[in-house]
């Protein structure tokens, strides 16, 4: 190629260059300016090559692209190329429907087991923290009559921000769960399906609770209004885990006790009461 032809002519013009040196005949500088016409020579070589290497890759690649199904079936005397599925299951979607080239990775096919679903929740960041692995959750509205169960197996490591519906930017992690209800329990409930999860995230078989409207703050404490005797009277209670509607109670009230919720301005430590029920 011409490339290598200038290699060598240069390389000619470089002996006779040194041999003129050595004989006195010539001056260095006509050797310098040869070396470096050798130097630039090997270098325009060396850039071919590579283009040369870079022009078959992409022969290759562009063959394998025009390679027919025709070519993998040759030896089993069908027309088809036969693939076979990573993992058992059925096939969820299709990733091109039309015929044409696809490259070596280029997805075909999504399979999966429906037996076998997990469902990923997108929680805030700070609800994650207060859940692990094992936590129970029930799955409701997924469009049967009963309520399904599931369990907590993991919290991706990364939190991604987010943009609510109300435009705020918020971090949000994914957290997977295991449906552990069995599958004729859940008939018709697939891949990609909308579910609502209920997340317990504390739970007890004999928790002392009171409505969140019976209580109020008093000072740096929280306190209710009991009724005794027909009579409102103020008692600081100590609370543990909050619900959206009940909190419980950890001290300061007994269980049977008649309490007063969304108590007014109108009541007051002392101040005689009356049921609403017996009027």
């Amino acid at each position: 190629m011409r490339a290598q032809e200038e290699q060598t002519f240069a390389q000619m013009q470089f002996d006779r260059t040194q041999a003129l040196v050595e004989r006195g005949v010539t001056s260095l500088t006509q050797l310098e300016t040869a070396t470096q016409q050798v130097a630039l020579a090997e270098a325009a070589v060396a850039a071919a090559r590579s283009r040369i290497t870079m022009s078959e890759g992409t022969l290759v690649r562009a063959e394998a692209a025009l390679v027919g199904p025709e070519a993998g079936g040759a030896g089993s005397g069908g027309c088809c190329v036969t693939l076979t599925a990573p993992a058992d299951g059925v096939v969820l979607s299709i990733a091109t429907i039309s015929e044409h080239p696809v490259l070596a990775g280029a997805p075909l096919v999504t399979v999966g087991d429906p037996a076998d679903l997990e469902i990923v929740a997108d929680l805030l960041s700070s609800d994650a923290v207060r859940i692990g692995p094992g936590t129970r959750a029930r799955v409701e509205r997924w469009g049967g009559d009963t309520t399904l169960e599931a369990v907590l197996d993991r919290i991706e490591p990364a939190a991604e921000t987010r943009v609510s519906a109300l435009g705020i930017e918020e971090q949000r992690v994914d957290a997977i769960f295991s449906i552990t209800s069995p599958p004729e329990g859940r008939p018709g409930l697939g891949h990609g399906f909308a579910v609502f999860l209920r997340i317990v995230e504390w739970e007890s078989d004999a928790a002392l609770q009171v409505p969140l409207g019976a209580l109020f703050r008093r000072g740096e404490d929280w306190a209710v209004f009991v009724v005794e005797d027909g009579i409102a009277r103020e008692r600081i209670i100590q609370i543990g885990q909050r619900g959206a509607r009940m909190a419980e109670v950890t001290g300061g009230l007994e269980e049977g006790a008649a309490i007063i919720t969304h108590p007014n301005d109108a009541i007051r430590d002392g101040v005689p009461v009356v049921d609403r029920e017996t009027l």
